[in-house]
């Protein structure tokens, strides 16, 4: 039962990080892109132009929920993603984080809660069963 709520608590964070959206400065001039993006006139360009200094947002809830990184079922609850590796899809392996999630980031400003909420997220089922009668339907 302890695997599987492992894997329930990853994708519930996949599905719905508590921040969606996660600001950073940009550092340089240029923002590069993993892979090429065709602009508005049609112009392929493998990087964004922003003025060093500038906040940009790095959507957590879009990379996380994106079909180019998790497939056609990316917005489905589908825990059995990860149960091994063979599970997750290739271009969610692309995404650097905790077990390919941008949910807790990964760069020097990581979430330094990450450990504790995945723990509390893991904990707080198992209390709630404790402290409650659990009574299989026929049986008395």
């Amino acid at each position: 039962a302890v695997p599987y709520l492992d894997v329930v608590v990853h994708e519930t964070l996949r599905l719905h990080p508590p921040l969606y959206d996660l600001p950073r400065m940009a550092m340089d001039d240029v923002i590069p892109s993993s892979k090429p993006v065709r602009t508005r006139s049609g112009r392929l360009v493998n990087h964004t132009s922003v003025a060093k200094g500038t906040y940009v947002s790095v959507s957590a809830l879009s990379m996380n929920r994106s079909t180019a990184f998790w497939g056609p079922d990316a917005k489905a609850f589908k825990p059995e993603r990860w149960i091994g590796e063979d599970g997750i899809p290739d271009g969610a392996k692309e995404i650097q984080g905790h077990r390919h999630l941008l949910t807790f980031i990964d760069d020097p400003r990581t979430c330094l809660g990450k450990g504790f909420a995945i723990a509390g997220s893991k904990v707080r089922p198992h209390l709630s069963v404790d402290r409650r009668r659990v009574r299989v339907f026929g049986q008395r």
